[in-house]
């Protein structure tokens, strides 16, 4: 844009501010006539009608002060009222005949507003005088209020022409403002449309100016290197930041080409050759990493190449690419390296195995020590196991150590020599861990476990390869004695079947699948029957009947337990009372309580109010409680056992023998019975050593006041033993199966003299 355009554009503004001058000078003279008007409709126009305004409520308020003189009668409180309201009248009357000075309707409303008053005296004097003359008062009434209709007329009749002279100056003031406005739209429009035209044209030469200027000073000012090449990788032209950026790296001893990769001449030939006008370089120059935008700019035949130093950024996506994949604890790839190293080696083709490797006894160890010595712990762990795979390189040069979570570390087996490798290499890692592994001056033996899974046999998925480890690790966890597990397809038929029956579980209840047998518990001296165990039966609808041994460790890990342990005994002890009610001699009834169950601090409460909605009596109630239950914590133990003793049941010890429990310990305990384990009664007649397991079991029972009782009775060989030893009940299949209830209430009313055994169709 030319100097003789701009002095144009600056003509234009010129002649912009005339009109805007004149203009002003226009609405200032429309304005001081607007305010005159406005001021002569403020203060004349707008007070008389306030006056009036006052006066006509005034002239209303009388009628109000008479009515009620009328209907009080009271005197004083009249004249007070009426006087106050008179004088008001007086004064805005005044008022107002200073604003309408000789109207005519001035001298009527005089006249009549004297009636008014002559009206009120009468009124006074006829409501005062006894007798009252209603009559006249009313009168009198009506008369004040003819009047004083005829003041309001004339006053709103003054009001209209006081009205009529404020609509005739507010017209024209309105009339005024309208020609303002018009003029103000057409002065701004005019102004405004000049001044974007101007404007527009102005803004275009300041911007290409300032654009020139930007580009201009663009290279100079960029604190990152810039440089402008020949197609022969010259440098022609280079920026301050570059000579500043190489004296920091080389103390000014390198050239300036030192900054640009070794390849740049073949490089700009490369983005000639290709036809583009952008390229983007990664390199490494002077120790330090670079990325560079170089532009081809054809009309110069030049490069201009932009350097930026991205060393800190890349090591900060290094780093964090690195944390993304290691174990911040132990320093070891976690466990997404691991699912996506399984499937690299897995599309190598070859065989491998993935393992899941798990450290026993550190939760246990945690308990003891804190975490913070765990984790150290750890840390030694992994240490020892990168040295066993380092040691085993033969076996498999590429193995590689993962943590997988907690005290799970995964190990990625590839390239191995046949299937056993696994097992082998597994034998080696237990017996690194033969030697304590050392923590601040504490040795801590350490267990392994180890579940493994082959690629491709088992499966080709990263995920499913690991899933298959950790059912096979779960296997050997299962057995509890460490080790190492492969694989087997039958453990995920297991596994399925396991969860489905679970799930079954959870509904079998609700739809009424459980029920309750009772197996007879039987009194040795006099071969009566005196109480019943309650043994829990799923019928399944598919599977028919299965057994407890099933679905009671199902129902323990997954916590239905709860619910079915309550309906169990719920269940029981309704039997119970309703046999007892039916007249049938009365037994105890015998009931199992879950480990679930006996932690639970409300156990006492529960086992009060069950007994208190079926009616059982406590002393008929007997709780059975296994060794290893009460043996887990003896103080916790004695404590809710305490607490059932004091409702009055009995408390049975179930499984005695299979546990860990000492006689010390065994004292403390608030029992009443023992229930010697079958496994001891079933071998007793060929295993001198079970016979005399037995009979110290009996023995030791009577010692501490116990009465002893032996499951599991199926012989008469076994009988006749248990009766030499003076055990005082048993139960088994010598004397029925378990049985339901209405076999059961047939059972309890055999003839009393007969012996129910001799003829029993129930074994």
């Amino acid at each position: 844009m030319d100097k003789g355009f701009l002095i144009r554009i600056l003509a234009v503004y010129a002649l912009v501010l005339t009109l805007g001058a004149g203009f002003s000078a226009k609405i200032y003279h429309d304005s001081r006539t607007l305010y005159g008007e406005t001021v002569s409709l403020v203060e004349q126009g707008l007070p008389v009608l306030g006056s009036l305004s006052a006066l006509r409520a005034s002239v209303v308020a009388q009628e109000p002060i008479l009515y009620e003189y009328y209907a009080t009668t009271d005197s004083a409180r009249f004249r007070m009222r009426w006087q106050s309201n008179r004088q008001r009248i007086a004064e805005h009357g005044a008022k107002v005949r200073q604003d309408f000075s000789g109207h005519p309707r001035l001298a009527v409303i005089d006249v009549h507003d004297k009636y008014i008053d002559a009206l009120s005296f009468d009124l006074d004097q006829t409501l005062s005088s006894a007798p009252v003359d209603w009559d006249q008062a009313r009168a009198l009434l009506e008369e004040s209020s003819r009047h004083a209709l005829v003041i309001n007329a004339n006053l709103d009749t003054l009001a209209e022409d006081v009205h009529a002279r404020v609509n005739r100056k507010a017209n024209l003031a309105q009339a005024q403002v309208d020609a303002i406005n018009r003029t103000v739209l057409f002065y701004s429009g005019s102004m405004l449309l000049l001044a974007l035209i101007a404007g527009y044209f102005l803004n275009i030469y300041l911007a290409g100016a300032r654009e020139r200027r930007r580009l201009a000073l663009f290279a100079e000012r960029n604190p990152n290197p810039v440089l402008n090449l020949s197609r022969a990788g010259e440098i022609l032209y280079a920026n301050p930041a570059t000579h500043s950026t190489l004296a920091a790296l080389t103390s000014g001893a390198s050239p300036l080409v030192a900054l640009l990769p070794a390849q740049t001449p073949a490089r700009l030939a490369e983005l000639i050759d290709t036809g583009m006008n952008t390229a983007q370089w990664a390199y490494v120059a002077l120790g330090r990493e670079y990325e560079a935008t170089v532009h081809y700019l054809k009309d110069f035949d030049r490069f201009n190449a932009y350097l930026m130093d991205v060393t800190a950024r890349k090591e900060a996506e290094r780093r964090m690419e690195y944390q993304a994949y290691h174990d911040p604890l132990t320093d070891l790839p976690n466990r997404r390296r691991f699912v996506e190293d399984i499937g690299m080696a897995v599309a190598s083709g070859e065989m491998g195995a993935v393992a899941l490797l798990s450290i026993d006894r550190l939760r246990g160890i945690v308990d003891g020590v804190g975490h913070a010595v765990a984790d150290r712990l750890l840390q030694g762990v992994a240490q020892r196991l990168l040295q066993t795979l380092t040691d085993s390189a033969n076996l498999c040069p590429n193995a590689r150590l993962y943590r997988f979570e907690g005290a799970v570390f995964g190990l990625l087996l590839p390239c191995l020599d046949s299937e056993q490798a696994p097992e082998r290499i597994t034998r080696e890692i237990a017996r690194g861990f033969q030697a304590p592994v050392q923590v601040n001056g504490q040795a801590f033996f350490l267990g392994v476990s180890i579940g493994a899974s082959l690629y491709p046999s088992d499966d080709g998925v990263a995920v499913n390869l690991i899933s298959h480890a950790d059912r096979a690790l779960q296997q050997v966890k299962h057995r509890g004695v460490g080790g190492y597990q492969a694989y087997d397809r039958a453990l995920s038929v297991q596994a399925s079947e396991r969860l489905e029956l679970e799930n079954d579980l959870r509904h079998a209840l609700e739809r009424h699948q459980l029920f309750l047998v009772y197996q007879p518990q039987v009194d040795l001296a006099s071969t009566r029957i005196v109480g019943a165990e309650a043994l829990l039966r799923w019928q399944h609808p598919s599977r028919g009947i299965i057994s407890p041994d099933q679905f009671i460790p199902l129902a323990e890990e997954s916590g239905l337990i709860v619910l079915i342990g309550a309906w169990v005994l719920e269940t029981a002890c309704a039997q119970a009372q309703a046999w007892r009610e039916a007249g049938l001699p009365p037994i105890t009834m015998a009931v199992n309580l879950s480990a679930r169950q006996f932690t639970s601090q409300d156990l006492a409460h529960d086992i009060a109010q069950v007994l208190t909605q079926t009616g059982l009596p406590p002393q008929a109630l007997e709780l059975e409680v296994t060794e290893r239950m009460s043996m887990d914590d003896v103080a916790h133990s004695i404590q809710i056992l305490r607490a059932m003793k004091d409702l009055g049941v009995c408390i049975s010890m179930d499984d005695f023998g299979t546990g860990y429990s000492s006689l010390a310990y065994l004292r403390r305990l608030p029992i009443d019975k023992l229930k010697v384990d079958q496994s001891f009664v079933r071998n007793l007649e060929n295993d001198p050593g079970d016979a005399t397991l037995v009979r110290a079991m009996v023995e030791l029972g009577h010692s501490l006041n116990l009465t002893v009782i032996a499951e599991g009775v199926e012989t008469m060989g076994q009988l006749e033993f248990l009766r030499g030893t003076g055990c005082e009940e048993v139960q088994g299949y010598f004397f029925s199966r378990p049985v339901d209830s209405l076999v059961f209430a047939g059972m309890l009313n055999a003839a009393a003299g007969e012996n129910p055994w001799l003829h029993s169709s129930h074994r």
